[in-house]
């Protein structure tokens, strides 16, 4: 074995167990920052943190975070059965991978 094909495999090896490290996926609960157009926002926020609070089969349902905090804990259940119930109202979509 010549040492360039040496060099490949272990460059190959690394690559495949770093990989890990680089993907990730999203889970209920999940943070992020999304940026926005302020113009569609009533507080003028160029961003916002939101939450991933729903997933389904076909969708991810992030919130905004200040807007859910706001809410009681009876709304939130409402909007979380709404979501699921939204859900459906999308039989074209190809579930998600």
């Amino acid at each position: 074995m010549t040492q360039k094909t040496k060099i490949k495999i272990i460059l190959i090896g690394v690559v495949f167990l770093a990989f890990p490290f680089f993907a990730s996926a999203d889970y209920s609960g999940q943070k992020v920052n999304f940026l926005i157009d302020s113009a569609y926002d009533i507080s003028n926020r160029s961003q916002i943190s939101a939450t991933l609070r729903k997933i389904t089969s076909k969708l991810y349902f992030y919130i905004d975070d200040n807007w859910w905090d706001s809410l009681s804990y009876d709304q939130q259940n409402k909007i979380d059965t709404a979501l699921l119930s939204l859900s459906s109202e999308f039989p074209w979509l190809t579930p998600l991978k």
